[in-house]
């Protein structure tokens, strides 16, 4: 049963559905674990395991349970983090029933070609252009074609919400590093990926070529 909130200071942790299986996800400085035990007051439904030297902040169930009922944007934000670890079980269940989850290419399913910005742009230029576009995200290249961030609506309209001048380089508004995907992975590790990060689109890369995006992955595709 869950006792305890944690929240990593420093240090990695891996969380595993089967312990003889890789991790599901890696848990970094400023991820948290142990709250869906808490909040549906029910036993544990991972095991999370030190993958290296861990500082961690212990939070007790006494306190959790009072944040929790008193602060409603970090509840929702928890019971978000607690139905994506559901959805990632039920995923990889999924996957054992269906092989071709396993066995498609994410670069079979991949949208390209990709829309992308030049670094030397200003927020006005970009806005122009992605207006034009009407995409939803554009890797930002430099000279050589290599990414330096992303720049999606939500970018967009934080800049704008922050009525930040036109003349504003790119670089301040951009969004980095890009969580990106090679081209061979599977399906399911496209999905997991999806369930694990706050995105709603990868950016994909080849092997050969891994710092120059060969397509964009959406759950639509």
């Amino acid at each position: 049963p869950g006792e305890t909130f944690y929240i990593i200071e420093k240090g990695r942790a891996g969380v595993y559905l089967d312990e003889t299986a890789a991790p599901v996800t890696l848990l970094r400085p400023g991820d948290y674990f142990g709250e869906g035990a808490l909040l549906k007051a029910g036993p544990r439904a991972a095991s999370v395991k030190a993958e290296d030297n861990l500082d961690l902040l212990l939070v007790s169930k006494a306190s959790f349970g009072q944040l929790s009922t008193h602060l409603d944007v970090l509840r929702q934000a928890l019971e978000g983090s607690v139905q994506r670890n559901q959805s990632v079980t039920e995923l990889l269940a999924l996957a054992r029933v269906h092989p071709k989850l396993n066995a498609m290419r994410v670069a079979e399913v991949m949208t390209r070609p990709v829309a992308t910005l030049p670094i030397a742009l200003t927020l006005g230029e970009a806005l122009a252009r992605a207006q034009a576009q009407g995409k939803g995200a554009y890797p930002v290249v430099d000279e050589d074609g290599n990414m330096a961030g992303i720049c999606t609506r939500a970018d967009f309209y934080k800049a704008l919400l922050k009525l930040r001048p036109d003349c504003t380089p790119l670089t301040e508004v951009m969004t980095k590093p890009v969580i990106t995907i090679n081209g061979y992975e599977s399906l399911t590790e496209a999905m997991l990926l999806f369930l694990r990060e706050p995105i709603k689109r990868l950016v994909v890369v080849a092997d050969e070529k891994p710092a120059r995006p060969a397509g964009m992955l959406t759950p639509f595709d």
